[in-house]
């Protein structure tokens, strides 16, 4: 099925559901639109701008002459800090990239995006490439460099430029040195496709460095790798003694709250935007999707006010903590691990292991845990 067909199936269930809501439910619906739609440019995002419009400029130079060999951009950070947005977020909003109709009178986009495959091969990469081009593999047999082939090929007949693959690091899990080279060995054919310059955008979490990171038994492949690298952009964790980490959280809380309507309460001192960022791992991804949960709880319940309550039924919504767990509310949030929140949910053998010191007895049992009131 084309995707302008799913849409359209979509808009046209999506409208019945629509027509059905109460007044008060289609208000929220369309604020909810606004909120999810919200996205919080950064340092990175500048940072990146000039890097892609570097890359843009760098495809379209084959028409003047040749480009530039270094044809790849690598997004790396931790988990929920935002590569994925902030890639997409370009990727959509740059007039150059919107569809185009071909010579063959054909609509084309000449962005490809998926994500990477969960097996470390090069012949999992042009699989995974091929699907995303919605092409049928009659064979199952065909070795790595005719797949590689075809995908460069199927590349071409699709007018495709950028491939922008996420999840990056699910084919580097491991310090294997035979997978990693098969995968780089592929990025580097990609990355020199005589006549066809195609350029590459990967994002992932920090182990895509075995990419480029020298190896003693291994510094070609490094090598020849990182001469084709364009740029990297790096996403660390925040910090809350950082005055500008801290000004973001509260940038976006500002902002939100003047798109959604709602006004701020008291949660923009230092101890709230602190239990915010240790509640979101210091990850900036999960802190604007934490303070968005907070404006849907608020919304939920007809709130005019996004209060320190909302965020604490946001993350228990979220989480899954039981009321002494919620680090938005807990006297001594600090000593709780957000990556634990669940874990009065496992078996005691599960628990004892993620204990330090372990501790089974003292776990609290789901029993413990009260029914939530509104806004708790």
């Amino acid at each position: 099925m084309s995707k302008s067909l799913a849409k359209m199936k979509f808009e046209s269930s999506a409208n019945a559901i629509y027509a059905r809501m109460s007044p008060a439910m289609q208000e929220r619906a369309q604020a909810l639109g606004k909120l999810h739609s919200y996205y919080e440019e950064t340092e990175f995002d500048a940072q990146f701008e000039v890097y892609f419009e570097e890359m843009m400029v760098n495809v379209v130079a084959q028409l003047f002459g040749h480009s530039g060999k270094q044809r790849v951009i690598f997004v790396m950070g931790e988990s929920n800090s935002g590569k994925t947005s902030l890639v997409e977020h370009h990727l959509v909003r740059r007039p150059e990239l919107q569809p185009f109709v071909d010579d063959d009178g054909e609509e084309r986009s000449p962005i490809l995006r998926f994500d990477g495959p969960s097996k470390r091969t090069g012949k999992a990469l042009a699989l995974a490439g091929l699907k995303a081009l919605d092409y049928d593999i009659k064979s199952k047999t065909m070795s790595e460099q005719d797949l590689y082939s075809l995908f460069v090929d199927q590349m071409i007949e699709n007018g495709k430029v950028i491939a922008y693959i996420d999840e990056m690091q699910q084919i580097v899990r491991d310090d294997d040195e035979d997978k990693i080279a098969s995968v780089a060995d592929v990025i580097k054919l990609m990355a020199q496709v005589k006549d066809y310059p195609i350029h590459l955008i990967f994002s992932g979490l920090p182990t895509l460095g075995n990419f480029l990171s020298a190896q003693e038994d291994a510094p070609n492949r490094d090598q020849q790798l990182s001469n084709r690298v364009h740029s990297v952009v790096n996403l660390p964790r925040m910090s809350s003694t950082a005055d500008e980490d801290t000004a973001m959280v509260t940038t976006a809380m500002t902002k939100i709250s003047v798109l959604t309507g709602l006004k701020l309460g008291d949660v923009t001192d230092a101890e709230t935007v602190d239990r915010i960022m240790h509640a979101s791992s210091y990850a900036f991804g999960s802190i604007v999707e934490l303070v968005k949960k907070a404006f849907v709880n608020a919304l939920t319940y007809g709130d005019n006010v996004v209060e320190k309550q909302n965020f604490a039924a946001a993350y228990s919504q979220w989480r899954g903590c039981l009321p002494e767990e919620n680090i938005m509310s807990a006297k001594e949030w600090k000593q709780i691990e957000p990556k634990n929140s669940v874990s009065h949910m496992l078996p005691a053998r599960v628990q004892k292991k993620k204990q330090e010191p372990a501790d089974a007895a003292n776990i609290p049992t789901p029993s413990a845990a009260k029914k939530p009131k509104k806004g708790q």
